[in-house]
């Protein structure tokens, strides 16, 4: 298993969504711990190392994965129009 790291900003940002849609992301995440390239995943080409996007309903969690240090590095949590600005 892997560690997850919710750093302050994305944390900030999942704490401001309503309770039905922070749980669903939030298992999204924690799924990630066992499951680091679900199904749905996808690699972020225009993004530099290797950034992959999960949707969950309207939201998207941009993660990085370190194997090295078995590390799953959340960079933004938000709403589909606001994540790639």
């Amino acid at each position: 298993m892997y560690e997850v790291h919710i750093p302050r900003k994305a944390q900030k940002s999942l704490d401001s969504f309503e309770f039905i849609d922070y749980e669903r992301v939030f298992r999204a995440v924690q799924r990630l711990k066992s499951d680091l390239r679900p199904k749905q995943a996808k690699k972020l080409a225009a993004q530099p190392g290797s950034i992959y996007r999960i949707r969950v309903g309207d939201f998207r969690i941009l993660y990085e994965i370190d194997d090295k240090n078995r590390i799953v590095s959340i960079h933004r949590i938000d709403r589909r129009d606001k994540v790639y600005q």
